[in-house]
């Protein structure tokens, strides 16, 4: 199920339907008449949340009949209960709509073909910027740790040695 589609109905719960004539497919005699009770009420939430509505609004049919008021879902919800009450199987009816719509009628493109890269890029992107930030975060903790130092010259010793001693010099004046 789309989370999109699931959240969208959680956030618009309980307001009223659009009265909006600006919407493309608005029919003002169109209303909200069915319901998901009864033998079918949950199945047929379920196929209206997986088709998408073709009257311009992109929504899901069954929030788009919810809240768009427009022609076509009242009809496609109709024909989907009709379908199910005649002892069709949901992927019977969904087929019968990709049959006659195309695949784009689906809210979710099947995994087939190249949708696979759909489904599968956000997977990879994850995977590869992990390996990223991994591989960085141990550059950069390699990079801290100390070396060894290896044979001091002479002339490094020696003025080493003076820098301490003006330190210890400035550290005894300044305890007075």
């Amino acid at each position: 199920m789309n989370i999109t589609a699931i959240l969208l109905v959680a956030a618009i719960q309980g307001s009223p339907q659009s009265t909006g004539p600006e919407h493309a497919a608005y029919d003002p005699t169109a209303a909200y008449t069915h319901n998901h009770e009864g033998d079918f009420g949950e199945e047929l939430r379920v196929l209206e949340q997986s088709l998408r509505c073709s009257c311009g609004c992109t929504l899901d049919l069954h929030t788009c009949q919810l809240n768009m008021q427009c022609g076509v879902s009242p009809r496609w919800s109709a024909r989907i209960l009709q379908l199910l009450e005649g002892g069709e199987t949901d992927e019977a009816i969904l087929d019968e709509f990709v049959a006659e719509y195309g695949k784009a009628v689906l809210i979710a493109p099947p995994l087939e073909g190249f949708n696979w890269v759909g489904y599968l890029t956000p997977a990879m992107a994850l995977v590869m910027g992990g390996a990223l930030v991994g591989l960085v975060l141990r550059r950069s903790i390699r990079s801290r740790q100390p070396q060894p130092v290896e044979a001091v010259s002479e002339g490094e010793w020696e003025r080493l040695q003076s820098e301490i001693r003006k330190i210890e010099e400035e550290e005894a004046a300044s305890d007075w």
